[in-house]
C-alpha cells in the first residue's frame, strides 16, 4: 500500500504560520499563476512528451540509485518534473533568477530524497514476507507457537501453542497452513488481515531467495519430527538477514506432551 504514495509527515512546529497566512491573502492570484503556467506550457506540448519522458527516466535512475523501493523512485520522478518545470516557468517569466532557481532545484531534490530514503524504509517495514516472518516470531516469543527442534516429535501437542514447525542449525521448517493460519488468526486479531493469500506468499518466499523448493513446487518433503512431511523450508540465515536478527533457539520441552522431558 504504501509503494503507491509518497508520505509528507509535518509538526506542527515544522509549518511557517506566517509565511501560510501570507499565501493563504493572496489565494486569490493562483488561479491567474495556473492560467498563465498553462498558457506557457501549451505551446510546447508537441516536444514536450519525449523530453519529459527523457527527464523522468533520468531522475528515476537517480532516485533508484539511493536503493529505495521500486515504485518510490517513479513517485520522485513525478514531482521533480513538477518543480523543474513550475521553475523554469517562474525563470522566464522573471518571477525569479536563474541562480534562485538552480539553488531551489537543489533544495527540492534533497527533500525529494530525504523523503524516498524514510518512504522506502516504511515500504520495507511492511514487506509481506517480513511481516509474515516478524509475526511468527512473535507468536513464539508468546508462547503461542511453536518451533521444535528438528528430530523432537510433535506428537499430543494440540490447541496452542499450535505446532508451527521445527528448526535446526541451517533451516526453518514450516508447517504451511499451521504457520499461516497462524499468523493470520493474530492479524484479524490485530485488525489487520494479512494482505496476501498463502500461495502468493509462498512465491514470494521462493522469488526473495528465502526458501529451498522442489521443481515446480514452492515446497520440499523433508524429514522432521520423526517423519517425513511437506514443509516449507526457509533458509536460516537468509531469514536472520532479512529480519536483521538471530532466529531464536527452538521452543523448550512442554511438561505432558510425548517426546518432551519433565
Amino acid at each position: 500500500m504504501w509503494a503507491r504514495m509518497l508520505l509528507i509527515e509535518l509538526e506542527r512546529a515544522e509549518v511557517n504560520l506566517g509565511a501560510l497566512a501570507e499565501a493563504q491573502r493572496q489565494a486569490g492570484r493562483l488561479p491567474h499563476a495556473l492560467a498563465g503556467y498553462i498558457a506557457w506550457l501549451a505551446p510546447q506540448m508537441r516536444t514536450l512528451a519525449p523530453l519529459l519522458r527523457e527527464t523522468f527516466q533520468g531522475v528515476r535512475a537517480r532516485a533508484s540509485a539511493d536503493g529505495e523501493h521500486l515504485r518510490v523512485p517513479e513517485a520522485l520522478a513525478h514531482l521533480w518534473i513538477g518543480l523543474h518545470a513550475g521553475l523554469k516557468y517562474a525563470e522566464e517569466i522573471g518571477a525569479c533568477s536563474e541562480g534562485q532557481g538552480e539553488a531551489l532545484r537543489a533544495r527540492g531534490w534533497e527533500a525529494l530524497r530525504a523523503l524516498g530514503r524514510a518512504q522506502g524504509r516504511l515500504v520495507e517495514s511492511e514487506r509481506p514476507t517480513r511481516r509474515f516472518l516478524r509475526l511468527l516470531l512473535t507468536l513464539v516469543a508468546q508462547r503461542r507457537a511453536v518451533l521444535l527442534p528438528k528430530d523432537q516429535s510433535g506428537e499430543g501437542l494440540h490447541g496452542e501453542p499450535a505446532l508451527i514447525g521445527w528448526l535446526d542449525e541451517h533451516s526453518m521448517y514450516l508447517l504451511p497452513d499451521a504457520a499461516f493460519g497462524a499468523v493470520s488468526r493474530l492479524c484479524r486479531d490485530m485488525g489487520e488481515p494479512f494482505p496476501l493469500r498463502q500461495d502468493r506468499l509462498k512465491r514470494d518466499v521462493a522469488r526473495e531467495g528465502l526458501s529451498d523448493c522442489e521443481a515446480g513446487r514452492h515446497s520440499v518433503v523433508a524429514r522432521v519430527g520423526g517423519q517425513r512431511r511437506r514443509v516449507l523450508r526457509l533458509r536460516r540465515r537468509a531469514v536472520e538477514a532479512l529480519l536483521d536478527e538471530e532466529l531464536p533457539a527452538a521452543s523448550p520441552p512442554v511438561t505432558g506432551v510425548t517426546g518432551f522431558s519433565e
